[in-house]
């Protein structure tokens, strides 16, 4: 089903707006790479922005690079976009960390050669939303993760790193590895087994709620 914005919100691209690292910007449940959104706010008041987990955002250049999925629903702020009518200030800008649909594809940070995103998992300008999926095992999986506010992305990572000779990936990192091999199992694979699933499930455990 798509995806609707509120009243008075619309989406722009700010292709040449610098990433901006600030973890305070960052949402969402999965960091395989990011996304960045910008919203004007055409209103005098602010405006809470629910994006939908289940969520798919499409490559929307050539080439074969991933497409992703927001993994859990988000939640945004988004004050008046102008100051006074007819002089606008900037958009809001967030990053949603997102989830891979195509094992065989590219990541979209291979292409990442500026200053501002070379050190991340960011696809700048590459990305938009189009449709919350309905597939019943992507929302299984999905409604595992709900219940994981734990999840919640609070610390980077430098992609490039798994390049290393001497990498180990870290101990905060492997939850969100296993997820994606999950995802992929479910777009490209048979499906998750029932040891697989138990095992996921396992692991979420201490992400969960008291």
């Amino acid at each position: 089903m798509p995806w609707q914005l509120p009243e008075g919100i619309e989406m722009v691209a700010r292709p040449n707006k610098p990433f901006d690292p600030d973890l305070g910007l960052l949402y969402g449940s999965m960091n395989t790479f990011y996304a960045d959104v910008n919203f004007v706010n055409n209103l005098n008041v602010s405006v809470t922005v629910e994006v939908p987990g289940g969520l798919i955002c499409l490559f929307k250049h050539e080439g074969r690079t991933q497409n992703g999925i927001l993994t859990s629903t988000v939640r945004v702020q988004v004050p008046p976009s102008y100051v006074e009518v007819g002089t606008p200030a900037d958009t809001t800008t967030v990053y949603i960390g997102l989830g891979c649909l195509n094992s065989s594809m590219a990541f979209p940070w291979e292409e990442n050669q500026q200053w501002d995103t070379q050190d991340y998992p960011i696809g700048k300008d590459m990305y938009v939303p189009s449709v919350v999926t309905d597939d019943p095992n992507i929302r299984k999986l999905l409604e595992l993760m709900k219940e994981c506010p734990g999840l919640r992305l609070t610390q980077h990572y430098n992609p490039w790193d798994i390049f290393e000779p001497d990498y180990e990936m870290p101990d905060w990192q492997v939850i969100y590895d296993m997820i994606q091999h999950a995802l992929w199992e479910i777009t490209d694979g048979p499906g998750l087994t029932r040891k697989e699933y138990r095992e996921l499930v396992k692991a979420l455990q201490q992400y969960g709620t008291d």
